[in-house]
């Protein structure tokens, strides 16, 4: 499943999570669904433990976790109940959601006596630059 960093939370990422239990038609027969306790199971919940949507309920963050796992279980209503699990892998797609971050928090120059127009500034510690947080997104950078 790849799902954007920046989808809002409550959003339904998965619909049509879908688990047959072969007994015979009846209230023991219907399925209902639920997400795994584990390391990540706390950035989704099904909408409705009988119907299979799945909602976001945590924000993705790519620049700290990419990819994980998150494991959905299907359990029929019988005495006692049956069930199966399966794992959903969950790839987090990178946003340009990260300000650019200067390399110095301060700088200097020194504008020579008299003002030349065209001259270059020195300018300290370094050359101003500044770089992007977001991994991968690779965004330019602009300068006013």
């Amino acid at each position: 499943l790849n799902i954007s960093e920046v989808t809002v939370v409550g959003t339904r990422v998965l619909q049509g999570v879908h688990a047959i239990d072969n007994d015979q038609q009846g209230p023991f027969s219907s399925v209902k669904y639920s997400v795994l306790s584990g390391p990540h199971s706390d950035y989704f919940e099904f909408e409705n433990e009988l119907e299979g949507t799945l909602v976001l309920k945590k924000s993705l963050d790519y620049e700290s976790l990419k990819q994980f796992d998150v494991g959905i279980r299907a359990q029929d209503h019988g005495d006692p109940p049956k069930n199966a699990d399966t794992t959903l892998t969950v790839h987090v797609i990178d946003a340009d959601d990260q300000n650019p971050k200067f390399l110095d928090d301060r700088y200097t120059a020194v504008v020579p006596e008299p003002p030349v127009k065209g001259a270059l500034l020195i300018v300290s510690p370094r050359e101003i630059l500044s770089l992007d947080q977001d991994v991968g997104i690779g965004a330019p950078i602009y300068y006013t």
